[in-house]
C-alpha cells in the first residue's frame, strides 16, 4: 500500500483507503507537527499490521477505544512524572473501584517503556474514535436518526 522514501516520509503506491479524519490529516500533517506525523503513522500502522479496520472499530461501541486512550496517554503522564510503571500497571486492571480501567483483556495492553510512544499510540486510538463515531452519526443520519 505505501512504502518509505529515503525521507521517512510516506509515499503512496495507491491511495490507501483511509478514514475520513486520516485523510483530512495526511494532507497536512507532516507541515505542521513532528507529533501529528507520528500519530498518522501510528494510526496506519494499527491499520495495516493490526488489522484494526473501520469495520473492526465500529464494533466498540460503548466507548472502549477512548477508554483505551485515556489508559495510553495517563501511562505516558506517569512516565513523565518518574512513577514506576510496573507498580502502577495494576491499577489498569484493578482501577480504584475495582472496576478495571483498561477496556480489554490485559495482553493487549502493551505499555511502551517511551512516553513519547504511548502518547502516540492514545492520540492514534482517540482519532480512530472519532473515525467511529463520525460513522456512527452518518449512518444515523442516512437512515433518519439523531446521534
Amino acid at each position: 500500500m505505501f512504502h518509505m522514501d529515503h525521507h521517512n516520509n510516506l509515499c503512496f503506491m495507491k491511495k490507501p483507503n483511509l478514514t475520513p479524519a486520516l485523510e483530512t490529516i495526511l494532507h497536512t500533517a507532516f507541515s505542521y507537527s513532528p507529533a501529528l506525523e507520528l500519530v498518522v503513522r501510528e494510526r496506519l500502522r494499527q491499520i495495516t499490521e493490526e488489522g484494526w479496520l473501520p469495520e473492526h472499530d465500529d464494533g466498540h461501541v460503548k466507548g472502549e477505544m477512548g477508554q483505551a486512550a485515556a489508559c495510553y496517554a495517563d501511562a505516558a503522564s506517569m512516565q513523565v512524572r518518574g512513577v514506576n510503571m510496573e507498580g502502577a500497571k495494576s491499577a489498569y486492571f484493578e482501577g480504584m473501584t475495582g472496576t478495571p480501567l483498561w477496556p480489554f483483556d490485559q495482553e493487549s495492553f502493551r505499555l511502551k517503556d517511551d512516553p513519547l510512544r504511548n502518547a502516540i499510540i492514545s492520540a492514534a486510538l482517540e482519532l480512530a474514535e472519532a473515525d467511529r463515531i463520525i460513522r456512527q452519526r452518518a449512518e444515523a443520519q442516512k437512515h433518519g436518526e439523531a446521534k
